[in-house]
Parts: structure tokens; sequence; C-alpha cells
């Protein structure tokens, strides 16, 4: 496909016949050549400007004595992907004016160019970068041929001067997962005023710890052992639970364990209890009955020469920590669990910090005690250069983020609570209407029940359901964003050609002087999966038994952390379109 061929594709030539671009016209709104046209009735600042738009490949009507040019979004060919946080930045600023335009993108703009009032997004998983082969160092293409064969480009409306497309890419995760261009649209984050004004909002007085206990409900799907105040039940062997309460204030305490691994499965080998002024009321070392064949000590920091001479049984320090906790008392921990498990100890007052706070990726993750002290204490703990951890340490810590939890809110550490707002929150603010349409789109559970809240959030079952669905909502909503699934389908020119279908149906019941966005890519890898999931697993067993007892096939090499690295770098990205209806 030449550049010729698609500056024809923006204009229509009303003298002469040939090839009509691949859209009917809309009969209130004719677009006029403004070689051809006869403009004897319009003022030489309208002819000007219609030369002007003709050059710059922008579409135009005339009502009457009146001009209109379309709104153009440019593609610049700078040297930098486009982020999909500027894509949002993007379509935020087109309709809204709010934030600035990113550096990749130009709004041409002159006397008689219409406002952006209508904009589409579009996300297809297509037209892939990595799959293309596109060299890794390319942030735009320039040239139309690049796309000769695909059916879709066509409707771009590319004018010789502009990129053709802009490359994109996406966030990855902590854990290194790419994150989807449809979760990055849709969240906004919250701007230092409207944080404040969040805060100014919330109550003075703090919460109390007794608020944030969790529900049995909770403690049952984490496994917790369950205290028979809570549900009746017999003690297993070797098992103790806490006595009543004694009608006291409920107080706080920290506990945190070491552990090591016997020839039965995981032994306690370390306890610190401290109380909410940081008091210690135990730390010691715990002797396992059972044969020891692992200390872990790269994570317990417990040694063998360290248990030498302990005498201290798990009976014995179940009977210490019983003289200290009580159903007066709310038992804080991370990952407290796995505690009570291997202390053999019920309770029912529960805080747990790795419930109490989300992981950066949200739920069904679990965030680590080391993350959440570096994200919300600027802490660092469990260093891996220092014996092991410290369970004073792990404790206080649980202590300092309890104090933040009470301090702003039951959802402070929540992912995409605290820290952003849906677009529909942040458009409906500006007088802006949204809607969003996916099919199996990838999202957070969290962000997924905030959308279910919006009354215009459709999650439908398919790529046709998405199309009617964008032709419903288009006439009253200022930003419609779908997502496409293009599903069962594994050859890229079939995915372009289904596409092209879909996308057809749209653009042809688009209003005119809508800007429409098209987002490719498939943020998706199965070589970049299989090694990050390797990556992860290796992570939990050296953490489990250590490095010796892990095969020498499942282990983590360099070569693979680098190989990993270049998959993230090559799979993230994407590919973006503009044009104007």
């Amino acid at each position: 496909m030449t550049h010729a061929h698609m500056k024809r594709s923006s204009s229509v030539d009303l003298d002469e016949g040939g090839e009509q671009p691949p859209h009917e016209l809309n009969t209130e709104c004719l677009l006029l050549d403004a070689k051809k046209i006869k403009c004897s009735h319009l003022t030489k600042k309208d002819q000007k400007n219609i030369r002007r738009a003709t050059r710059l490949g922008m579409k135009y009507a005339i009502h009457g004595d009146h001009l209109v040019i379309s709104p153009k979004i440019r593609l610049r060919k700078v040297n930098q992907f486009a982020t999909t946080k500027e894509i949002r930045q993007l379509i935020i600023f087109l309709l809204t004016k709010h934030g600035k335009l990113p550096s990749f993108a130009e709004q041409i703009s002159f006397q008689d160019v219409a406002p952006v009032t209508k904009l589409v997004v579009l996300i297809a998983p297509m037209m892939d970068p990595h799959t293309l082969q596109l060299p890794q160092e390319t942030f735009h293409i320039s040239d139309a041929q690049y796309f000769a064969s695909s059916p879709f480009l066509p409707y771009m409306n590319i004018h010789e001067n502009d990129a053709v497309a802009t490359v994109t890419v996406n966030p990855t995760h902590t854990n290194k997962m790419v994150m989807s261009t449809l979760s990055q649209l849709v969240e906004v984050p919250l701007t230092k005023s409207n944080r404040k004004k969040q805060e100014e909002k919330k109550d003075d007085q703090w919460l109390m710890p007794e608020q944030l206990v969790h529900s049995l409900d909770e403690l049952m799907s984490d496994n917790y052992p369950i205290h028979s105040s809570l549900v009746e039940s017999e003690l297993g062997p070797g098992w103790v639970e806490t006595a009543p309460s004694l009608g006291q204030p409920k107080k706080v305490m920290a506990l945190d364990c070491e552990m090591c691994k016997t020839v039965n499965g995981y032994a306690v080998t370390r306890v610190a209890l401290i109380d909410r002024d940081r008091n210690v009321l135990i730390n010691e070392h715990v002797k396992p009955s059972e044969e020891i064949t692992d200390y872990v000590s790269h994570i317990s920091g417990v040694t063998e020469e360290s248990l030498k001479n302990i005498t201290t049984t798990l009976s014995d320090i179940q009977q210490k920590i019983l003289h200290h906790v009580n159903g007066d008392t709310l038992l804080l921990g991370h990952g407290l669990v796995n505690d009570m498990q291997v202390l053999k100890i019920r309770h029912p007052h529960i805080l747990d910090t790795s419930i109490l706070f989300h992981h950066s990726s949200g739920p069904p993750y679990k965030p680590s005690l080391r993350d959440l002290a570096f994200r919300f204490l600027n802490k660092r703990i469990q260093n891996h250069d220092a014996a092991g951890h410290d369970p004073c340490e792990d404790a206080g810590t649980c202590l300092d983020l309890l104090e933040l939890k009470l301090r702003h809110g039951s959802h402070y550490g929540h992912t995409t609570l605290s820290d952003v707002e849906t677009i529909f929150q942040f458009m409906r603010t500006r007088d802006k209407s949204v809607s969003v349409i996916e099919c199996h789109a990838s999202l957070s559970s969290l962000m997924k029940d905030e959308l279910k809240k919006e009354k215009h959030y459709h999650s439908v079952e398919s790529d046709q359901e998405v199309v009617t669905t964008v032709i419903q909502e288009h006439p009253h909503q200022s930003l419609v964003i779908a997502n496409f699934s293009l599903q069962d389908i594994p050859e890229e020119q079939k995915k372009q050609a289904r596409f092209t279908d879909l996308f057809k149906d749209v653009y042809d019941q688009l209003e005119p002087q809508t800007i429409v966005c098209v987002t490719t890519g498939y943020n998706a890898n199965e070589e970049r999966e299989r090694l990050r999931k390797k990556k992860s697993d290796y992570k939990r067993m050296l953490k489990q038994v250590g490095l010796d007892e892990i095969a020498v096939e499942d282990r983590w090499t360099n070569k693979e952390e680098r190989l990993l690295a270049e998959y993230i770098e090559s799979t993230r990205r994407g590919l973006l379109f503009i044009t104007t209806k």
C-alpha cells in the first residue's frame, strides 16, 4: 500500500470516479477535496484553512457557508516508546484538556478545527511487534509498506508526513507479569490534590484494632486453625487454644516464628512475641522433638549450634505464649497461619498483615513482609547479608504496618483502592461520560469489582457483542474503550482479517469527527511465562528447602535471568494507530 493511496483515502474526489475509501460517507457531512471543490462562496480565510487542512491530511466539511475541519491527532516520529500511561494521558487530554499531550502525539489546531468531543479506543491482540519481528530499537513505523498485507490499515487514513504507528510498551508487575493495556487505561492515579481531598474527608479518629480483626470466613479461607469459641470442635493431639476473654480492654501483641524442616514436616525453632509498646515478651529458641533434616538457616538464622543447648520444647513455648495471650488479645503477624500451625495454637482474634495489605498486583497474590516494609515504611528488613531473619524485627514491622492502617483507614494498603480511581470516576468529575466494554480481558479482581459498580461497564462473551455494545454506547458517551479477545484465531493474518471485519462494523456507525485509537499487541508469550513460572517456583523452593535440595535442572541461572529480561522487553510491546472518522 502506497502513501499516495493512503492520501486519497483521506478525502473524496467529487469530480472524478475511481477508488472510494473503505467506508460509506455521512450524507450530512460530505468530505471534500480542496483541489476540486468550487470555493467561491467561502471567504479567503476559509479557503486558506482548507488548503492548510489538505496539506495536513485533515478532513473537513462545508455546511452552507460554514467550514468545519475535523480534529486530527498526528503521530510524531519520536525516538522513544509510547507507554500505556501516556496513551491514557493522551485520551484524558483530548477530552478534558487536563494534563498535557505526550511527546509522541500532536493535536493539529487552527481556526475552524473542531474540538475533540468523541473518542473510541479499540484494544486488539494482534500485530504484535515481537511476532512481526520488529527490531527492538524501533520506536515508530514511518513506511506504510511495512503493513502492505494488512487489511486493517486502509481505515487509518495515514498522511504521508505522519508516522504510520507508534510502538507502545506495557509496564510489568513486580512479579514480572506484563500488565494488560485495558487495566492501564481504566486505572487513573490520583493526583496529589485528590489524595489530599481524600485524606481531608477521613474521620479524624483513628480506627480501633478490633475493627480490623478477621472474620470467620476470612480465617477459614486462609486455612487458619479455628478456635472453639468460633466453631465448636475438638483439639487435636498436641494442640492448645487460648483461654476465653476476661472482659478486659483488647490489647495487641505481635508474634513471629522461625522454622526448620524435620522428618515430619515443619517445626518451630524460634519464637518472638512483643506488645504494642515494643516490649519483648518472648524471644526464645525451641528444640523440635523430631529429627531435623534442614535448619533452613539462610532464612531462619537458626543453626545446629544455636539449638545445641536448648531444652525448651513445643509444649513449653505453648504455655509461655498462653501466659500472655488470651481472649482479650488481638494476635498480629504476617502470614500468621503458618506460625499458628507449627505452634499448634488456636486463637480467635487474628490480625494478619498479609491480608490487611495487598500485593502490588492485587489479590489473590499475597505480599511479602519485606515488600510491605519497603513500600509503606521505606524500611529494609530481612537483609540477605545478615544471618537470617530476626523475628523481633519482623514482629515490630507488623506493628508499624498496623499503626499505618489504623491511622489511614481500612482501605489503606489496598491495591487500586487507595492510590487510583477508575476512568469513570475521573471523567465524571470533568462532566465526561465513559463506557468500557471488554471480552475476557485481564483485570485485577479489585478493579473488576470497582468497574462492576458502573452502569456503563459491560463484560461480554464474544467480540461480536463488543461491536454491538460499542455501537449502542457511542452516541451517548464521550469515551468508549473496547477490548476484543480474538480468541481461537492462532494465525496473525486471520486475526487481522477478523478484526478488520469487526472494526468496519464499528467504524461505519461512528459519528463524524470521532477520534479512533487502535492499540495492538499480545501482552502474552508462552516462553516468557514458562521462564517467569520457573523463577517463581525456584524462589519458593529456595525458601522452603534451601539450594542443596533443589535439582540442578530446577535451579534459576543468570542466563535464564537475562533471557527472561529480554523476553519481557520484547513481548510487552504493541502498536498505536490513530485516525479520525
